[in-house]
């Protein structure tokens, strides 16, 4: 088929024009040890025309890879009708990318591309190689040894001036100067390919509006060795030039734009990283997908005590600090703000010293002097091993919030990656009504919904216990003999340990005083009798959770 042009041994673009454009977009196919490679799946709008070109090169399931070079339409957009005509292998792209694409309801199998990886997928010699420029984080290139063709993707377009399909240049000058101007210059030498890879083709994502046949009067460009030499168009063409120069510095800045809003809009302002939807998002999808990884939930000591005596503003710097800290030690993981004081690292694959690691870890975060004040972190370890397979992701938020409690019982400063939690260390009620027989019910209901409870008559046997035990929550009466439920309330604000246990009361009567006196103690759960059980019990666990989140 015609589209599909024979650029070297192994190596084939894919050029159409789609309705919605007026350029030329361009595909690559790349035959590998074992089965092709395509660069960019491209435009929906194409996706039929790709697929016919592709087959005259080679049966779809023969197709290994889609490698995705950026996250603009252009690249990915066409990938269902590749699955549709029987491509089953691996789609490839940088890991938003990917949970974009997953959480768009994509099936397939993905494989996630990180700055810095070198030999991605290596045959008899590193075959495809990552290229990242400097500064465009969801942007990437491949490189091709065997070819030496750098697929470049939006960042190295060549709108309405088309590169060589082959260059011969010695001193790498032309190249050189082409590549420094899209960022690509320092990465391809220094982190990528090495010195001494030759480059000999820049492959574009989009062709020129000018035609073929011109080409190389119009612009002094042959597809010979020797070409990479500049030339000037005719003066008939300048006006086109200039227009079509100005046209892709909009887009190009219009798209930037785009991603770079998309981008802080998921970011935690305090400690600049991704936040908790994405983490989540994040999280699912590995899950989905069956992926090896650990998740190490970092979170900073006595926050609580830190918020009183520092103030938030104070609290945020060292969240700031302490992920900066985890960036530096830990680039290959990914880094997210979990919730509160709790910092989250993903890493993939399985890392059978890992818990050694995050020791190191938490020593050095001790140890580390940028801190405004020393502080001590817990790191409660999640491995992909242990969660359910029914639902992965509540299994992994449920473990991590009953390492992260244990951690906080036994004073913090450790890592944990237990996933026994004794019965005597679930979360402790304390249950306080003076109907000896309504208590006795709430108890033996709590702890068939698994709480842990003590249930107490008294007021003054309440304020007893609450000094030997810590309770995690506390639900009482209003009315209760010694002390009622407020004047308890009161002692509870006024001690350092009991201040932010959360509380529930019950009432016979929730008139307007009852409800205003709670209000001005900070109680905002407040039940009539006779109670819903149902919501009793939802209310409490939800309270636990966010207590145990550090909220």
């Amino acid at each position: 088929m015609k589209n599909a042009i024979k650029l070297a041994p192994g190596l084939w673009r894919i050029s159409l024009a789609s309705p919605e454009e007026a350029l030329l977009c361009n595909s690559y196919l790349i035959a590998l040890s074992e089965g092709y490679c395509l660069v960019d799946a491209g435009p929906a709008a194409l996706g039929k025309k790709l697929i016919q070109a592709a087959k005259a090169v080679t049966p779809i399931p023969g197709i290994r890879i889609i490698a995705i070079l950026d996250d603009s339409p252009f690249a990915w957009s066409a990938i269902q009708p590749w699955i549709a005509a029987g491509f089953h292998g691996e789609v490839v792209a940088d890991w938003r990318v990917i949970t974009s694409l997953a959480m768009g309801g994509l099936k397939a199998r993905f494989h996630d591309l990180r700055a810095g990886e070198a030999s991605l997928y290596p045959g008899k010699e590193d075959e495809l190689v990552v290229v990242r420029p400097a500064e465009a984080s969801l942007t990437m290139g491949l490189y091709h040894r065997a070819s030496g063709s750098l697929f470049s993707g939006r960042c190295a377009a060549s709108i309405g001036k088309d590169l060589p399909d082959y260059c011969e240049d010695p001193g790498l000058k032309a190249q050189r100067l082409f590549m420094e101007s899209v960022s690509f210059g320092p990465v391809l030498r220094t982190e990528a390919l090495g010195e001494g890879s030759p480059i000999l083709r820049i492959c574009p994502r989009f062709g020129s509006l000018i035609p073929e046949a011109l080409v190389p009067a119009a612009l002094g460009l042959a597809a010979l060795p020797g070409a990479c030499l500049e030339a000037a168009p005719p003066a008939a063409l300048d006006p086109l030039m200039r227009e079509l120069d100005a046209l892709r510095s909009s887009n190009y800045v219009l798209k930037e734009a785009m991603v770079g809003a998309s981008d802080a809009a998921l970011r935690d302002p305090a400690s600049g990283l991704y936040g908790r939807s994405y983490a989540d998002a994040f999280i699912q999808a590995l899950c989905e997908r069956g992926s090896d990884f650990s998740a190490a939930f970092v979170r900073i000591d006595h926050i609580k005590e830190l918020n009183r005596s520092l103030g938030a503003q104070a609290v945020d710097l060292l969240i700031k600090d302490l992920a900066e800290v985890l960036s530096e030690r830990e680039a290959e993981a990914f880094l997210f703000r979990w919730t509160g004081p709790v910092l989250l690292l993903i890493r993939e694959g399985g890392e059978p010293e890992l818990f050694e690691h995050l020791e190191r870890l938490k020593r050095a975060i001790a140890a580390d002097k940028r801190f405004e004040r020393p502080i001590t972190a817990s790191i409660a370890l999640v491995r992909s091993s242990e969660l359910a397979g029914g639902n992965p992701f509540a299994s992994l938020q449920a473990l991590a919030r009953e390492r992260l409690k244990l951690l906080d019982r036994r004073g913090g400063d450790a890592v944990l990656d237990r996933s026994d939690i004794p019965i005597e260390e679930r979360s402790l009620v304390l249950a306080l009504d003076s109907n000896t027989l309504f208590l006795d019910f709430l108890v033996e209901l709590l702890e068939h919904e698994g709480f842990r409870t003590q249930g107490v008559a008294r007021g003054g046997a309440a304020l007893e216990l609450m000094d030997r035990t810590k309770p995690e929550l506390v639900i009482a009466d209003v009315s209760l003999p010694q002390f009622d439920a407020f004047q308890i309330r009161m002692r509870m604000r006024s001690s350092a340990d009991l201040h932010d246990i959360p509380f529930i009361l019950l009432t016979d009567v929730k008139s307007d005083e009852v409800i205003a006196r709670a209000h001005s103690l900070g109680i905002y759960h407040i039940f009539e009798k006779p109670v819903s059980m149902v919501e009793l019990v939802g209310v409490a666990r939800s309270l636990l959770a966010r207590s145990e989140d550090g909220a």
